[in-house]
């Protein structure tokens, strides 16, 4: 068991690696095991393809992201926290997000911003007792808008400091979740009402 783990982590490092140096499109197989030194049905009895090879790197990521959750004052300094393989790997999340699977790199930031959104909107939403669709309603507003920064400043080549422009957010959304509990719950007991 401890030799799978460590092949795994071997092809995946070696798919990391070749990520920092060229576009995901241009990766095939045959890189990943000349780079890591294993053979291809050692590749394929691990991953169906090198698209599973990225998924189960980022489903391991998030795992361990939240598996290693603290307790953070503030969401934006559970974010920072939490984004910080994509600030560490900013060559090979740029190759990603250029490439025509960006989905995956969507996918894994979408679920961060989820459970660190829904962490501190659940905070802000005691005493009001929200409904179940009204607490995701709100997760998500908040969570789109987070991922919507990311996403650009990925594209916009990553130059900007990220972290300001967290900061920046978190003055926007000050005090804000809790106004939009408040309204979201308002807006339910009127559905009701003209029921």
């Amino acid at each position: 068991m401890a030799m799978a783990l460590l092949t795994q982590k071997v092809i995946k490092e070696a798919f990391w690696k070749l990520l920092s140096e060229k576009s995901f499109s241009k990766i095939t197989v045959k890189d990943i095991v000349e780079e890591c030194g294993v053979n291809r049905n050692t590749f394929y009895y691990y991953f169906q393809d090198i698209y599973d090879l990225l998924d189960q790197l980022f489903q391991a990521e998030l795992k361990r992201m939240l598996d290693e959750h603290r307790d953070f004052s503030t969401w934006h300094e559970a974010f920072l926290e939490s984004a910080q393989f994509v600030f560490e790997n900013k060559t090979a999340v740029r190759h990603l997000y250029t490439s025509l699977n960006r989905e995956q790199l969507e996918r894994y930031l979408y679920g961060i911003a989820d459970r660190v959104m829904l962490n501190f909107v659940q905070k802000d939403a005691e005493g009001l007792n929200p409904t179940a669709e009204d607490l995701q309603f709100v997760v998500d507003f908040y969570k789109y808008a987070v991922v919507g920064m990311i996403l650009e400043w990925i594209r916009s080549g990553m130059e900007s400091d990220f972290a300001e422009r967290i900061n920046r957010l978190e003055t926007l959304f000050h005090g804000s979740i809790r106004q939009a509990l408040e309204r979201s719950g308002r807006h339910t007991d009127c559905e009701k009402s003209d029921k």
